[in-house]
C-alpha cells in the first residue's frame, strides 16, 4: 500500500497529517509526500518583505520541510518540491495537473490525501481541485481523504470517515512541528506574531486526526 500526501505549502502535511504520515511510514507503507508551492510568501501577507525575503523563505522552508519529514520517517526521494508559487498555485493549475498526473501515474497510490475543499486559503483549495482533477481524468480509483489545517465554518473532516488515533506518534509529530520555526516563532523584527500563533498550534498536538472519505 502506497499513500500519498499532497500538502499546498511545506507544514501543511505535518500540521493536520504529521502522526498519520508517522504511522504509516512506521507500519512499512510507502508514505509519499508532495508540497505544491515553494511558501515564499508566509511573511509577505504580513508586510515583510525582506528579513527574511521571499527568495530566502524558499530555501528555509524547503530545509524545514525535508527535517521534519524526515523525523516523520519518510525518505528523502518520496518528498517531492513542485515549486509553484505560493498563493498563486491555482495560475498554474495546467502546468500542476500535468505534474500532479504523472506522480499519480508514477507512484500509483492506494490512497491519497488532500486538503479539504472548504479551506480558506486558495492554495489548499486549488491543490484539492488539481489532485482531484487529476484522478478523474486518469480514470484511477485511490482512496481520497480530505483533512483540514485551516477551514471556513466547521472542518469537514470532523463530520470523519477515518479516525487516526495518533498518540503513539503524536511526539514524533511535535518534534516535527518544532522544526517548521518559520511559522511557529518570531524569526523578524518586524514581525509582531508567528505564522501559525500559539491557538492554532494547539489544535494540532491532539492525539487523533480526522480526514473525510470523499472517494
Amino acid at each position: 500500500m502506497k499513500a500519498i500526501f499532497f500538502a499546498p505549502h511545506p507544514d501543511d502535511e505535518t500540521l493536520a497529517c504529521g502522526g498519520t504520515i508517522a504511522l504509516k511510514a512506521a507500519g512499512g507503507e510507502g508514505v509519499v509526500v508532495v508540497i505544491m508551492t515553494d511558501g515564499r510568501n508566509s511573511h509577505k501577507m504580513m508586510g515583510i518583505e525582506d528579513d527574511p525575503s521571499p527568495s530566502e523563505l524558499i530555501g528555509i522552508r524547503q530545509r524545514e520541510c525535508e527535517k521534519a519529514t524526515s523525523i516523520l520517517g519518510v525518505k528523502r526521494e518520496n518528498l517531492l518540491f513542485l515549486g509553484f508559487e505560493d498563493i498563486h498555485l491555482y495560475e498554474s493549475r495546467v502546468e500542476a495537473r500535468a505534474r500532479v498526473s504523472k506522480i499519480l501515474v508514477d507512484y500509483n497510490p492506494s490512497e491519497v490525501f488532500i486538503p479539504a475543499r472548504n479551506e480558506f486559503h486558495p492554495d489548499h483549495l486549488s491543490t484539492n481541485l488539481i489532485v482531484s482533477a487529476s484522478i478523474k481524468e486518469l480514470g484511477i480509483s485511490p482512496v481520497v481523504y480530505e483533512y483540514n489545517v485551516i477551514s471556513t465554518g466547521e472542518p469537514r473532516a470532523s463530520m470523519g470517515t477515518l479516525a487516526m488515533d495518533i498518540g503513539s506518534t503524536l511526539g514524533k509529530k511535535k518534534e516535527a512541528i518544532k522544526a517548521y520555526k518559520s511559522q511557529i516563532n518570531i524569526i523578524s523584527l518586524k514581525q509582531k506574531h508567528p505564522v501559525v500563533d500559539s491557538y492554532q498550534l494547539l489544535t494540532y498536538m491532539r492525539d487523533s486526526e480526522r480526514f473525510l472519505r470523499v472517494r
